[in-house]
């Protein structure tokens, strides 16, 4: 018989709980809690061995939400935690996802794409963002056939432990990549390296390559929430909660 996870949905809308069991309900998700805030939220629910997930939808209070997340994580470490938002900023999704978030979706996700992401992260990928929540501009180089749901889990090291990034950026790479995380174009990134703009675009190529992301905004979140490239590398900025 199938395993069924523990769920708890916090929302404002009874009605808008109410619909996300009824769709994850038939893909094994078993609903222990649903409460209007996380002040409401009792921790006892989760199980502490065990997976569970915990999906919050997102108000305009982002520091405090994000203080409750790290407090979810801090004692239920095995809690999968997916949030769905409305107009947070950049910074404001890095720093939830630092706090411990493994998800983020925004109102124009479907029903089957939200059901499909629910389950990759019960299944250990660690980021979940839509593609068009990163999309920017900016990111000319996306290809028309990236799908809709962008994910990323870690490498995994031969020696080292599981889930810790396995990096093999050059130097150049590494220093093109922190002008990413600062938000840097691709011309400032060039008078900034003196080197051309052709040659940051076959770099920041084999950044998304290497570290498994679909486009630079991406990259840049990536590099952000990074606990181990930012202990590295402390140009690197890491976002804090706003």
């Amino acid at each position: 018989m199938r395993r069924t996870i523990p769920t708890v949905i916090v929302g404002a809308s009874t009605l808008w709980r109410e619909g996300l069991i009824r769709i994850l309900k038939p893909a094994g998700f078993h609903l222990v809690g649903s409460k209007q805030s996380m002040r409401e939220v009792e921790l006892e629910q989760f199980p502490e061995s065990d997976s569970c997930l915990l999906i919050i939808e997102c108000d305009d209070s982002a520091q405090s939400l994000i203080a409750h997340i790290t407090a979810v994580k801090k004692r239920v470490p095995l809690v999968r935690i997916a949030l769905l938002g409305h107009h947070w900023v950049t910074s404001e999704i890095a720093a939830a996802f630092q706090a411990g978030a493994n998800a983020y979706f925004t109102e124009a996700t479907a029903s089957d794409e939200f059901v499909n992401a629910i389950g990759l992260i019960m299944s250990g990928h660690q980021a979940i963002l839509p593609i068009e929540l990163a999309s920017s501009p900016s990111d000319t180089e996306q290809e028309s056939q990236s799908p809709r749901v962008y994910f990323s889990k870690p490498l995994e090291s031969d020696q080292g432990a599981p889930g810790e990034p396995v990096l093999h950026l050059s130097p150049r790479e590494t220093s093109v990549l922190r002008c990413l995380a600062r938000g840097a174009s691709n011309k400032l990134i060039a008078r900034d390296l003196q080197i051309s703009e052709a040659t940051v675009k076959v770099h920041v190529k084999a950044i998304l390559r290497q570290i498994g992301v679909a486009n630079r905004t991406q990259a840049a979140i990536w590099a952000m929430t990074n606990t181990a490239l930012t202990a590295e590398y402390p140009e690197i900025p890491k976002l804090a909660p706003t």
